[in-house]
């Protein structure tokens, strides 16, 4: 008979191990346990999806396979008219996958004949993507504190019903924006002596897409030259690894062509219109102020501005914004407000989805720290923002869907939601409110002290 001992030492690493994956704070929480088990089953639905169905990371793979073969990448578009926009650092990781590539499924199972490569591919990025959502949960346990089990409960289950949207549509489509954010944050909020250690994130998502460079910003107005020095060579020392798998040539000249299709200057990126409607404030200018028609999607078209006309307004729009940013920004540093960094990382991470051009819905999970920071402050009773701001808060969340799934509605107004960019008008809508509410709450900050 085999006997199987546990000392008081193995007994300690399953205690370990359990508060691990199950914060005390949830452990002993029935209620919060509810609302984790809900939220978790909630999020197995997008995952189960997306592994049989098409999205954006077949482009990802089908990108990949031309990689291999050493074709142009850039240079047209891959399927369904779309573009490849990633770097080629991005596909070299993705070769690994292309192993499986002549295995398919059994056209009778629920995967329906789909090759193992994409299911795999797909697989491993839902399974990251599901380890980061449980990273942001644990830090949000160690920074967000409650003085009621009450407040507590309602933090959580709010945070959960109006954040679920985002975090759907990334696991439904699975896509890059909760890594990206990752890579803002670790980089951005903890404090290591070691830079090296610090800023390797942001290098890995900047050479992946593009959007967390935003924060070097930040770097340069802060005057931190030799982290945004590390970092800017860390990001040109990645570019070379496909190097060592694929001819020099090649890599460099694809390399080029990425840097060039990403230039937000080039003219695709002026007049965008895109098959699933974008939300960014550029967008929003084509849809609204051009005659520009898309098939199956209404033209609204209060004006003809023209393509130079588009590009100006887009740059002021996109100023402004910044000019917003950077003005709260400097707001919170003269001010004693609850987390200050966090708050800070929450203001640049909004400005993405709107800044940058190519957006669509699934970008607005950048809008998870602001929305998770603002439902702390109320919970906590940090502050109340007056009832006129707290109504547009709650409009804008409605524009952006996060109150009702919009595939609850017929097909035709699915298509009206996505013609008329509701859900770019709530996210320029939400920034206002959440821009209105940092102001006041920095200003009363001030006065308390």
């Amino acid at each position: 008979m085999l006997i199987l001992r546990r000392t008081r030492k193995h007994y300690q690493k399953l205690v370990n191990l359990e508060l691990y994956f199950m914060p005390p704070s949830i452990n002993k929480n029935p209620v919060l346990i509810i609302v984790a088990v809900v939220f978790g089953l909630l999020l197995l639905w997008p995952v189960l999806h997306n592994l049989s169905s098409e999205n954006d990371f077949d482009l990802f793979v089908m990108s990949a396979q031309r990689w291999k073969l050493q074709e142009p990448v850039y240079e047209n578009a891959v399927i369904h008219g779309r573009y490849y926009y990633y770097s080629p650092l991005f596909l070299t990781l993705l070769q690994p996958f292309l192993w499986l590539n002549d295995v398919q499924t059994d056209a009778a199972s629920m995967f329906g004949g789909y090759r193992w490569s994409f299911i795999a591919a797909k697989a491993a990025w839902s399974v990251f993507n599901l380890y980061i959502v449980w990273y942001f949960i644990k830090e949000l346990q160690q920074r967000f504190r409650f003085e009621s089990q009450s407040a507590q409960n309602w933090f959580w289950g709010l945070a959960a019903f109006f954040g679920y949207r985002w975090i759907f549509l990334n696991l439904w489509h699975s896509q890059l924006t909760l890594f990206l954010l990752w890579a803002i944050y670790h980089s951005a909020m903890p404090k290591r002596e070691n830079i090296y250690a610090q800023w390797w994130s942001l290098i890995a998502g900047m050479n992946v897409k593009i959007v967390p460079g935003f924060w070097l910003l930040k770097m340069g107005i802060d005057k931190k030259w030799e982290d945004l020095a590390w970092v800017l060579a860390g990001f040109i020392l990645l570019l070379f690894i496909p190097v060592f798998f694929f001819p020099y040539e090649y890599v460099i000249q694809e390399s080029i062509e990425w840097l060039q299709r990403i230039n937000p200057l080039k003219s695709q990126h002026v007049m965008t219109l895109g098959e699933g409607g974008f939300i960014d404030v550029g967008s929003l200018i084509v849809k609204y102020f051009t005659s520009a028609q898309l098939e199956n999607e209404p033209t609204v078209a209060l004006s003809n501005w023209g393509v130079r006309g588009v590009f100006w307004a887009s740059q002021v729009m996109r100023l402004l914004i910044l000019g917003g940013i950077l003005f709260l920004w400097y707001k919170i540093r003269k001010s004693r407000v609850f987390e200050p960094d966090f708050l800070v990382f929450a203001l640049f991470s909004m400005g993405i989805p709107l800044i940058f051009p190519h957006q669509r819905d699934y970008s607005l999970g950048f809008l998870l720290p602001a929305l998770v920071y603002l439902l702390y402050v109320y919970n906590a009773e940090l502050y109340w923002m007056n009832a006129v701001l707290s109504a547009l808060t709650f409009v804008s969340l409605v524009l952006m869907g996060n109150v009702m799934f919009f595939e609850i509605f017929s097909y035709d107004m699915r298509v009206w939601i996505i013609g008329v960019r509701l859900q770019g008008l709530g996210a320029l809508l939400f920034f206002m409110c959440f821009g209105g509410f940092v102001w006041d709450y920095c200003r009363d900050s001030v006065r308390e002290r």
